[in-house]
């Protein structure tokens, strides 16, 4: 038995094909956690890199001959996140970069920081030469400061 799955339980190796793996995944993405969230794409993929895994060393060791995994596709998994470097980070990149991709992100810097500039993105309220960052501005408006601080109103 290789887990506790409805769908794989009580299989043997020799039993498993693609199709049980297809309704593994289904079955993890519809399973609720507490307070009624799912499984991110990504938790899905990871146990199916395992399961896969497991099926490798299977097959290595002569306990089966496929790995059905092989023929599963992965979930698409949305994990962009945006970070914005900070002033030494990006002279270093600046740094190492050539000519012409060099001019290409510092315009894209430029451009990135007149935009925050204009949209009350002020660097001096943020703090160590960055641009504010996601928590940065909830931290804010739950002081009550907003984006302006407390004696400012946009205009």
């Amino acid at each position: 038995m290789i887990c506790e799955s409805k769908s794989l339980k009580g299989k043997t190796f020799a039993q498993i094909s693609p199709l049980l793996i297809e309704k593994y995944k289904k079955e993890r993405r519809e399973s609720e956690l507490e307070k009624g969230r799912t499984r991110k794409p990504s938790t899905i993929n990871r146990e199916l890199q395992i399961l896969s895994k497991i099926f490798s060393l299977a097959i290595k060791y002569g306990v089966t001959d496929k790995n059905p995994c092989s023929e599963v596709s992965l979930l698409p998994e949305n994990n962009k996140r945006v970070r914005y470097l900070f002033d030494e980070e990006e002279q270093r990149l600046l740094s190492v970069l050539n000519r012409s991709s060099r001019t290409l992100v510092a315009a894209r810097s430029s451009r990135d920081r007149h935009r925050n500039e204009t949209r009350g993105f002020v660097q001096p309220h943020v703090g160590e030469g960055r641009f504010p960052t996601r928590t940065d501005l909830r931290a804010e408006f739950q002081n009550g400061k907003g984006l302006f601080g407390a004696d400012e109103r946009r205009r």
